[in-house]
Parts: structure tokens; C-alpha cells; sequence
């Protein structure tokens, strides 16, 4: 009775070690699995984000931002120059009406020749004619100042975004890197958990070993009630004994009375 009891409870123990050796390794394939495949879409990820990338140095970006400012200066010195003229084309427009206008000095109260009158103007038209050609020669170089500095202003505007689009590509591809580094942790730590599993089998195969004896020693038993019983029906009065009895004890009787 009790080996049969401690048998069943052995069986009970191997059917839920087995169950739980089952899920642990299942629950490992899966963990495994699932962060292989991350491991892979993530990859391929780092590689297209790689084919994003635009060769840009921050060289560059330097040396478009020189032009500009060497270019901002220019303009700023010939414009300096443009107000200087202009400038000087007020006095000589104000000098121009002063002739126009007057035939006596204010100052002086001294009378104005003609002849002085119309030298001193066509000197001071002739000089406003050449400020204003020096003006419109000062607005074509502004122009073409502001030309280039447009063009390099939208040079450095594409290579600030495609700096920008490569701070975000290689931010994207750290953080996928970091993510694979982590995944790949996480692997590694589900293949040293093989140990619990290994203790699990080891347990698993105690617990059969267990079982093993069990059986043999309720086969044992078995097979020595039977031998037991055998040899109780063979000694019961309906048994053996019975029949050597009848067999030999008219032979016995006939040689007790044959000698005594």
C-alpha cells in the first residue's frame, strides 16, 4: 500500500517536472526568438538609414560662413561708399542751385559773374554726373554682392538640413545600435538561464530514477504476495498437504502392520 502510494506520488512529481521543463524551454525559444527577430529588422534598419546618408563636412559649412561674412563686409564697404556719394551730391546739388539761384554772394554782398556763375556749375554737374556714375557702378556691385550672397545663403541652408538630416540618421542608428547591444544582453541571458533548465532536468531525472526503484520494488512485492500465496493455499487442510496425506497414509498404516 505504501509503495503504492509514494509510486503515484512520484508520477504526479515527474508529470509537472516534465510540464514545467516543457514551458521553460518553450518560454526560451520564444524569448530568443522574438529578440533574434527584432535583432534583424533592426539591422536592416542601420543599413538603410546608412544609404541616407549625404557626404557633408562641417568644413564646408565653414567656408560658405567665411564667404558670407566676407561678402556682408564688401557689401557694407561699397554701400559706405554709396552713402559717401550721395552725400557729396547734395552739396554739389545745393552748390548747383546756389549759382542757379543767386548772382550775389550772400556773404560778401559782391556781385557774381556769369562766366564764374556757369563754370561753377557745369564743375559741380560734371562731379554729381561722375558721383552718379560711381553710384550706379557701386548699386551693380551690390547687386552682384547680393547675388552671391543669396547663392551661399542657400548653399549653407541645404547643407545645414542635410547636417541636420545627418544628426538625425546617425541619432537613429545610435539608438537602434543601443537597442541591438540591449537585445543582444538579453539573449545571452536567456542562454545562461539553460542552467535552471539543466536543474530542472537533473531533478526530472531524480525523480525517474526515483520512479525506477519504486516500480522494481512494487514488482518485487508482487511477485512475492504471489509466491506467498501460492505456498498459503499449498499448506492450507484443501491443499497439498491434504493429498500427500491420503496419497501415503494407507501405505504407511499397511507397513505399521506388516512389522509391529
Amino acid at each position: 500500500r505504501a509503495n503504492k502510494v509514494a509510486l503515484e506520488l512520484i508520477e504526479e512529481k515527474i508529470k509537472t517536472q516534465r510540464d514545467y521543463v516543457a514551458k521553460l524551454e518553450k518560454l526560451s525559444r520564444e524569448q530568443k526568438t522574438e529578440r533574434l527577430k527584432e535583432i534583424a529588422v533592426l539591422q536592416e534598419s542601420i543599413t538603410t538609414l546608412g544609404l541616407g546618408r549625404v557626404s557633408v563636412s562641417q568644413d564646408q559649412m565653414k567656408n560658405l560662413k567665411s564667404q558670407m561674412d566676407e561678402l556682408n563686409s564688401k557689401i557694407r564697404e561699397v554701400e559706405k561708399f554709396d552713402t559717401q556719394f550721395s552725400t557729396k551730391q547734395k552739396a554739389l546739388n545745393k552748390e548747383i542751385k546756389f549759382y542757379e539761384s543767386n548772382s550775389t554772394c550772400p556773404t560778401c554782398d559782391q556781385g557774381i559773374e556769369p562766366e564764374v556763375k556757369q563754370a561753377k556749375t557745369e564743375t559741380a554737374a560734371r562731379k554729381w554726373d561722375e558721383f552718379e556714375e560711381a553710384r550706379h557702378q557701386a548699386a551693380a556691385q551690390i547687386k552682384s554682392l547680393s547675388d552671391r550672397h543669396r547663392s551661399v545663403e542657400e548653399n549653407i541652408a541645404k547643407i545645414q538640413e542635410q547636417l541636420n538630416r545627418e544628426f538625425e540618421i546617425n541619432t537613429q542608428i545610435t539608438q537602434a545600435q543601443n537597442r541591438i547591444e540591449q537585445l543582444q544582453r538579453e539573449v545571452d541571458k536567456v542562454e545562461t538561464e539553460t542552467d535552471s533548465i539543466e536543474d530542472s532536468l537533473s531533478q526530472l531525472e531524480i525523480y525517474t530514477k526515483e520512479e525506477e526503484s519504486l516500480v522494481k520494488d512494487r514488482r518485487q512485492l508482487s511477485e512475492e504476495g504471489a509466491y506467498n500465496t501460492v505456498i498459503t493455499e499449498l499448506l492450507k487442510d484443501t491443499g497439498i498437504k491434504t493429498k500427500i496425506i491420503k496419497q501415503y497414509l494407507p501405505v504407511i498404516n499397511n507397513l505399521v502392520n506388516k512389522y509391529l
